[in-house]
């Protein structure tokens, strides 16, 4: 379009505004300079590795501490004992950590009677205190621990350790190699 000599353009479109340019200029230079993954890099993390095993050490430290505290005293023979989460926690594992599993094989377990059989909730709760022992107490008597050995293992004292001089020591190394 001529006018006075002067030839004019006009411009059909819409224009951003310059914080609106600024703005997209800046998402595309963070979008571009992103680092990108491989396959193998979502399924494989060393910081998540790294941060388990840290976990792992700070609840057998976890349960250590914890046997100090929860002892289980035996009223018919006076003895004491502490309950040994790591026979516990290996044995769930073969179960899966699924407490039904383990109710279903103490109540086909030929070695305790019907009368002797521990609830779902009982091993539930000794699954929940083995994984979370700065969360969780020790809620279950020490005639359920018993019942629970002697059902899987044929021995009542398979889940429990007798407090005495030796096994002191042996918790005292066990603490202070962490």
């Amino acid at each position: 379009m001529k006018q006075g000599g002067e030839i004019l353009s006009i411009r059909v479109g819409i224009s951003l505004t310059n914080k609106d340019q600024i703005r997209r200029k800046n998402w595309r230079d963070k979008m571009g300079n992103q680092i990108q993954f491989t396959k193998e890099d979502a399924y494989r993390n060393p910081v998540k590795e790294k941060r388990e095993r840290i976990k792992v050490t700070t609840i057998q430290k976890a349960h250590l501490l914890k046997k100090f505290s929860n002892v289980l005293r035996d009223n018919k023979d006076g003895i004491s004992f502490w309950f040994n989460t790591e026979r516990f926690m290996t044995t769930a594992r073969r179960y899966n950590f699924v407490a039904s599993s383990i109710l279903r094989d103490i109540e086909l377990s030929e070695y305790i009677e019907e009368d002797e059989s521990v609830s779902l909730k009982t091993i539930r709760r000794l699954l929940n205190y083995c994984q979370y022992p700065e969360e969780e107490e020790l809620m279950v008597g020490i005639q359920a621990i018993k019942h629970i050995g002697k059902a899987l293992y044929g021995d009542e004292d398979a889940f429990l350790e007798v407090i005495d001089e030796e096994s002191l020591c042996c918790m005292a190394e066990q603490y202070l190699a962490m």
